[in-house]
């Protein structure tokens, strides 16, 4: 469970699940096997944006919006 806070605003992703893969080439083919047999998809979004740009609405997103959108859709249908 991912959860960012700020003042009184919080929100949660209970339902997804952030990977970082940082290792040899080989670690990482069979990780991406993995993901790829369980139609998993991978995306690129720092925990850091994802963190402003859902506590943040007013901020400019369009970079970020089509990750974002996934990421709350996986997240609300568990």
């Amino acid at each position: 469970m991912k959860c960012y806070h700020k003042d009184s605003n919080a929100i949660s992703y209970d339902n997804i699940v952030i990977a970082e893969v940082k290792s040899e080439r080989m670690i990482s083919f069979k990780f991406n096997e993995i993901m790829k047999k369980h139609k998993i998809r991978s995306g690129s979004l720092s925990k850091y944006c994802l963190g402003l740009i859902s506590l943040n609405p007013k901020l400019k997103q369009n970079n970020f919006k089509m990750m974002l959108n996934q990421i709350i859709k996986v997240n609300n249908n568990g």
